[in-house]
């Protein structure tokens, strides 16, 4: 990648080819659904025409790898059950991965 392209890139000048998400994420260390995510953003912003529902339902639904694991754990406990949980439950997810 050269200097410019990144400047560029930096500035909002040009857009981030999508192929270069997942070494962009790489060199930065963090997960590729979030780079992204923001490029979607940024594409919407550049093209009015995106559609912004879908940007919402991919926020809600897209998870990173970390988290892909916890959600392979729970259905690996659940064989697939997708079980309603109450409030204690949630209450100690949230307390198990705080610690």
């Amino acid at each position: 990648m050269a200097a410019n392209n990144i400047s560029m890139w930096r500035t909002g000048r040009t857009a981030v080819p999508l192929s270069h998400l997942p070494k962009i994420a790489e060199l930065l260390r963090v997960d590729v659904v979030s780079i992204f995510l923001l490029w979607l953003k940024q594409y919407k912003v550049r093209n009015d025409s995106a559609p912004s529902i879908l940007i919402e339902v991919l926020e809600r639904r897209l998870m990173s790898a970390n988290e892909a694991e916890v959600i392979k754990t729970l259905r690996h406990a659940t064989r697939n059950a997708d079980p309603a949980f109450s409030a204690a439950v949630h209450s100690a997810i949230a307390l198990a991965v705080t610690n």
